[in-house]
Parts: structure tokens; sequence; C-alpha cells
């Protein structure tokens, strides 16, 4: 995460400003240009092109360590809830309205196979939505690290150590990482 603060800088005044709109360029080009190196990072590791392919992982990183920067000059970090909540909300917007007229738009095109993508993505975009907001149900709640269930398993995401009973762990009896690592194991 990088150090820079939107400290010194009234968020407020930034509004509807040139500068902010330039702020959202910089910050869309950035994040699609990650994207973009992120794959052909990848291609050029399937095509054998280690030293190619490190050298978009390289400039990938820093694509994303620019647009974090353009980030926080838009206000984008808030609190887990808030980020929660915002999630949520773009993905319901992603299934219901846009990739449903996107679907629409290619039928009435006639390209069927990609109408049917779009569809398709819309049906994981709003599994998405509802992801984010049982996340958020639950630290609402306060029952992110608890369970009624005296027999939950909690997993370790770092190292994969398993635990049963109401809550995890303080800290992973394995590796020490701290309880934050642990999730409820559903299978």
């Amino acid at each position: 995460m990088s150090s820079y603060t939107n400290e010194g800088i009234n968020l407020t005044t930034l509004k509807g400003s040139k500068t902010e709109q330039n702020l959202h360029t910089a910050l869309s080009g950035e994040s699609q240009a990650y994207l973009r190196y992120k794959w052909f990072e990848r291609k050029a590791k399937n095509d054998g092109y280690v030293s190619i392919s490190r050298l978009f992982a390289e400039t990938a990183a820093n694509e994303m360590e620019h647009a974090e920067i353009w980030f926080r000059y838009l206000g984008g970090y808030k609190d887990t809830a808030k980020n929660l909540e915002t999630a949520a909300g773009g993905e319901h917007f992603e299934w219901e309205t846009m990739y449903a007229q996107f679907a629409e738009e290619a039928k009435a095109e006639g390209f069927t196979v990609i109408a049917d993508l779009f569809e398709k993505v819309a049906s994981v975009e709003k599994q998405h939505e509802e992801n984010y907001r049982r996340m958020l149900g639950e630290l609402q709640e306060d029952r992110i690290f608890k369970s009624t269930d005296k027999e939950t398993r909690w997993i370790c995401l770092n190292c994969g150590y398993v635990v049963t009973g109401s809550e995890p762990p303080a800290y992973c009896p394995t590796c020490a990482h701290p309880k934050g690592y642990f999730e409820k194991k559903q299978h």
C-alpha cells in the first residue's frame, strides 16, 4: 500500500474540477494497464519468455501503485463496512443493469454467444453481491469470528491449519498469523 495520503487536499473542492476528472481518467488507465500487463505476463511466461514475463510483472506492480495513488486522492478507502457496501452496490449495478443491457444489445445485433456470456457473468456478479452483503451482515452483527456452533471448522488462510470451535484462536498455532487470517471452512 502506498504511503501517499490526501492530507492537505480538500476533497470537497476537488469535486467537479478538471483535476478530479483527470484523477478518474488516470485511475482507469492505470487500472486497465495493470490488468493488461498481468495478462501479458502470463502469456509471455506460457510462451517461454520468463524474462519478458518478469518485465510485465514489474511494470504491472508499478501501474497498480500509480492507480492506488489516484484512488486515495479520490477518497477511495473507507472503513471495511463502507467498502463492502460500495462493492455490493457495484456488483448489483453490473448484474442487474449493465450486463442485462449488454446481453440485450448483443442479442439484438445477433451476437448470441456473447449475449450468453454476458448473462453468465451477470449471474457471477449477482453471487458477488450476495457474498458482500452476507459478509457485511456478519461484520455488522460481530459474527465474522464467532459461531453459535461449537463444531465450526476454521481454516487459516495463510497455512491451511484447521481448528474446530465456536471461534478461531487469537493466533494460528502453526504459523502464528493473527485471528484475522481465519475464516469459517465451508466444506
